[in-house]
């Protein structure tokens, strides 16, 4: 299954009514599930993916709706390491990163380009700790802070 086959499937159970768009890409089927399956849980989101970098060019390129976030492989097999991050940031789309291993030279990769937060994909958990990070990026500027002395 490729991703583009998610986003139909998506936008079949997409409420006109939903605010925020989350951009999912990952070239691993089944990445691609877990993160669609525990992203929907959240209300007022919808979930769109792409498995390639080619499909996220053509998402980016026919999307009528802005995305409120995105949450990326760094390691995409039709493109060099940190690709998806860049084109994602170009468009003003705020990214986390998703990946299965990250070295040195890529996490700083990851805090040169101010990704939200780049997470491990280990196990479930990681799935959850996603999921909260998409919800707290649409929650925090809701959050104002009054200080009194």
């Amino acid at each position: 299954m490729r991703g583009h086959d998610l986003v139909m499937d998506n936008e079949e159970h997409a409420s006109s009514e939903r605010q925020h768009r989350v951009l999912v890409i990952d070239d691993s089927p089944i990445v691609l599930r877990a993160l669609v399956l525990y992203l929907n849980k959240l209300p007022d989101f919808e979930v769109v993916t792409a498995a390639s970098f080619a499909e996220l060019e053509q998402v980016l390129a026919t999307t009528t709706r802005a995305f409120t976030v995105s949450v990326a492989d760094l390691s995409l097999p039709d493109t060099p390491i940190g690709a998806a991050v860049e084109l994602l940031q170009s468009q003003f789309i705020p990214v986390i990163a998703y990946t299965g291993g990250v070295s040195d030279k890529e996490r700083q990769y990851l805090w040169d380009h101010q990704v939200v937060d780049y997470v491990l994909k280990t196990d479930k958990g990681s799935l959850e700790y996603v999921t909260a990070l998409v919800q707290r990026i649409v929650l925090n500027p809701k959050i104002g802070v009054l200080i009194v002395d």
